[in-house]
């Protein structure tokens, strides 16, 4: 039990980057949950308590790695831009889940592009209901990096 915190600040990092305030919580808070949107990326946390004159120093981190896409075995790391989508397999639609906004193809097994956007939101949904049942490959262009995703439509 805390006695003179107002609360605890949570700290997250993900792969080599900085630490940013991710969320906050009140005193005496047992959990925090966070949902993991990237496969093969780590996460690290630290918690710091805070008061009305501030925050203290920063607890021992503890740090996660969420496993390679279990559809493709894809790490998400291998490539430089960050990407998820899901469902994989999907029926109608998908959500696709960017860091940064990236050009869109989506190819068949015989290399024809059947759907593309230029510029992607950071979430977007993609309807492919048309699409026939097989196997496709979503490809994401951004800033000279790249990335691609094998997307199973049932």
């Amino acid at each position: 039990m805390s006695a003179n915190e107002s609360g605890f600040v949570v700290e997250r990092k993900i792969n080599d980057g900085n630490w940013e305030e991710y969320g906050k919580t009140v005193a005496n808070a047992l959990s925090f949950v966070d949902i993991l949107t990237q496969y093969d990326t780590k996460y690290s946390y630290r918690v710091r308590s805070f008061t009305t004159i501030g925050k203290s120093n920063p607890s021992d981190s503890v740090t996660y790695t969420t496993p390679n896409d279990p559809n493709t075995g894809i790490s998400d790391q291998s490539a430089n831009v960050h990407l998820a989508i899901f469902p994989n397999p999907a029926h109608n639609q998908i959500t696709l889940i960017s860091k940064e906004p990236a050009q869109i193809k989506i190819f068949d097994l015989q290399g024809k592009v059947v759907w593309e956007q230029s510029n992607s939101k950071p979430t977007e949904t993609i309807n492919i209901s048309d699409f026939s049942n097989g196997i496709y490959f979503l490809q994401a262009l951004s800033d000279r990096k790249s990335n691609v995703i094998k997307l199973v439509k049932e």
